[in-house]
């Protein structure tokens, strides 16, 4: 049996002494009760101890204290540090299991209401319009509503509400932002913010941080955190007092994306998918990014390293031409019916919790000051978007390929890096630019052009080109 640091008797006594000081009402003590308790037998004990050593302090501090206990899930934290850590550790309290892997069938692309996260949308890339991503999605966005209403002008007004995930550290700075730029010509009502809620963070041993003496270590929940922080507050409600169907999401973080993709929604409805992700073809094997693939026999998106390096080196012929058997790469691309969205965020289902090993700042209360570690010392817990695909069927479900050049170039590191920084996210861009240019018959008089996307959405428009010798002041 294992030794708990408080008795029974000590989580009541506790209790009580919150009671008196009108930190806890009667009809919740036995809730408080089985909170500290949970703490207990998850190895939590040193939570309860500072509470316990907090009660004669700043009834204000305590009750912040109180409130954060009472608002963690001990359960799932401590199942997903032994799952993710312990299971590395061939613990007994881990459990292990293999998987069956197969590739999932793809739908190539033809020729001719979303959400995202902010994670750094106020960054100007150095375009000669000096967008940052915001605003070079948010001009797509306007594009996409004019060719909308250009094909249907019997709608007077096309609408694509844009919900944006944000987190406590960037609320206040992106929305801001938005005002600062007047939403970017959109209609501000159009334009929804919603915050993403947090998880408690661990130390090595899989005990819980604190941040403060009065605080719990937490971090963002992770893209997958949509779910929940929609089904908290008014969004979904709202999306249906929009009438809106279709959902694509997607982050902010890739200088190419279409945020309305009318081809992926298009394709979801004929094929009566309530889901659907873009991928494109991996470059190499050992191409470190997540693959879409099926999980015994359910659609899932899993780490490059799952796959093993005999899974990940295998090929096949398609249409005369040998290419990677696992080669869809996911793009962090998602579209889903909103009544699955609906159904997702209003029910009992639970994301798993993935891993990262971080450095975390931490109060120690031996020293009784506030630490900044040098090297990762824990474990934030992040839970991700498309780990709702398993609960979908096999046929409610497609995988879009589309072209790497067209579609995907995200800005992810610094200059520093080789790739995916915004050297590389500008390239992709002026490449892009000039693919249009020469196939609507034009020439570059001048190197680099962008074409920014209230000229042109996908390349479409550019007639006009034929026989131009083009110059970056044509498309401002």
């Amino acid at each position: 049996m294992p030794k708990y640091a408080f008795s029974a008797h000590d989580i009541c006594s506790i209790v009580s002494s919150l009671e008196k000081k009108q930190l806890v009402r009667d009809e919740d003590k036995i809730f408080v009760q089985i909170q500290l308790q949970k703490l207990c037998e998850n190895r939590q004990e040193h939570i309860i101890e500072r509470l316990s050593s907090a009660i004669t302090g700043n009834s204000k501090e305590l009750s912040s204290l109180v409130r954060d206990l009472l608002n963690i899930d001990v359960d799932r934290v401590r199942s997903a540090y032994v799952d993710n850590v312990l299971a590395d550790k061939d613990s007994p309290e881990s459990k292990k299991h293999e998987d069956k892997i197969e590739p999932i069938p793809l739908l190539e692309e033809r020729d001719p209401a979303w959400y995202t996260e902010d994670s750094n949308g106020c960054f100007d890339i150095q375009l000669p319009t000096h967008y940052s991503l915001f605003e070079l999605q948010a001009q797509r966005l306007l594009k996409v509503m004019t060719l909308a209403h250009e094909r249907f002008p019997k709608y007077k007004r096309v609408h694509v509400p844009w919900y944006i995930l944000v987190s406590d550290a960037t609320a206040n700075e992106t929305l801001s932002f938005f005002k600062e730029h007047n939403f970017f010509g959109l209609p501000k009502e159009d334009v929804v913010f919603f915050k993403q809620g947090k998880i408690p963070c661990v130390n090595e041993e899989g005990r819980i941080l604190m941040s403060t003496p009065y605080s719990i270590a937490r971090s963002p929940n992770g893209n997958g955190g949509l779910y929940e922080a929609l089904a908290v507050g008014p969004y979904l409600d709202d999306m249906e007092r929009r009438g809106i169907l279709h959902v694509c999401a997607f982050s902010v973080d890739n200088v190419l994306v279409q945020p309305v993709d009318p081809w992926v929604i298009g394709a979801a409805s004929m094929k009566h998918a309530r889901a659907a992700l873009k991928v494109v073809q991996k470059t190499r094997p050992d191409e470190k990014v997540g693959m879409v693939v099926l999980r015994n026999g359910k659609p899932a998106v899993i780490e490059y390293s799952e796959l093993g390096p005999d899974m990940a080196n295998e090929v096949e012929e398609v249409q005369g031409e040998q290419v990677l058997r696992f080669r869809a790469a996911n793009i962090a691309y998602h579209y889903f019916r909103r009544s699955f969205l609906d159904q997702v965020a209003r029910s009992d289902i639970r994301l798993p919790l993935h891993i990262a090993h971080k450095k975390i700042p931490y109060y120690d209360f031996d020293e009784n000051k506030h630490v900044e570690p040098t090297s990762p010392n824990g474990y934030k817990f992040e839970m991700f978007i498309f780990d709702v695909l398993p609960f979908l069927r096999r046929d409610n479900f497609i995988c879009l390929e589309v072209n790497r050049d067209d579609e995907f170039s995200p800005l992810k590191n610094g200059l520093n890096a080789k790739t995916e920084n915004a050297k590389t996210c500008l390239e992709s861009l002026y490449a892009l630019s000039e693919k249009w240019i020469l196939e609507n018959g034009g020439t570059l008089a001048e190197k680099p052009i962008f074409i920014p996307p209230n000229v042109s959405l996908r390349g479409e428009g550019l007639e006009w080109l034929k026989g131009k010798n083009c110059v970056q002041k044509d498309f401002l």
